[in-house]
């Protein structure tokens, strides 16, 4: 398992994640929070994974949808102690990780990449299960369960709006690196053994 960190995805993120990433690991009781939506989910289950990889204590707290709420809703969070990660997967685009005292906010992230040797920059967002995923590999980086999401990461972009009619440089990379990792197989249609052919638009 390669560190997504390598991706020019997270070049410009690097410190903010290992910011978070000590931040939990220093924490007594680590507070997860997300939406019931399936965004929300997969997110918080690539910070599961790497916190019982590591056997340190958390709760988890799955909050109302938010799919159908207003970008402008703030939502109201409980009252509790230790660290709490609010994981905020329809919130507006934003430049950099909101991290405060006991309270660390994660959105979506505004982006610029490159593509090998390239010096031409696409600008993208990365989802927050990307964004979770790659604070769970500095967490856990040779971590049982961490690696058994891995191939999940990619999914936030995928859910992303647009993802099939317009070109996303963030979901590229994502997958590349996935693919080379062998964490998942990308291959031609014809090329699957038993595809689920109800599931192939048009």
């Amino acid at each position: 398992m390669n560190s997504l960190l390598q991706t020019s995805i997270f070049s410009s993120l690097e410190d903010e994640l290992k910011l978070v990433a000590s931040k939990i690991e220093s924490a007594k009781v680590v507070q997860l929070m997300a939406p019931a939506d399936i965004e929300g989910v997969l997110a918080l289950a690539q910070l599961e994974s790497a916190l019982l990889d590591n056997s340190q204590h958390y709760r988890r707290r799955v909050l109302s949808p938010r799919r159908h709420v207003s970008r402008d809703h703030v939502p109201e969070l409980p009252e509790v102690d230790g660290l709490i990660i609010h994981i905020d997967p329809f919130h507006e685009t934003q430049s950099a990780i909101e991290i405060n005292d006991d309270y660390v906010h994660i959105f979506p992230l505004s982006v610029s990449v490159k593509f090998g040797s390239s010096s031409k920059e696409h600008n993208g967002a990365v989802e927050c299960v990307a964004i979770c995923a790659a604070i769970a590999s500095i967490l856990a980086p040779e971590g049982a369960r961490v690696r058994k999401q891995r191939s999940m990461a990619i999914s936030g972009s995928w859910l992303r709006g647009g993802a099939d009619s317009d070109y996303d440089p963030v979901l590229s990379l994502i997958r590349e690196h996935l693919d080379s990792e062998g964490s998942v197989d990308i291959c031609p249609l014809p090329e699957v053994p038993s595809p689920e052919i109800e599931m192939i638009p048009g």
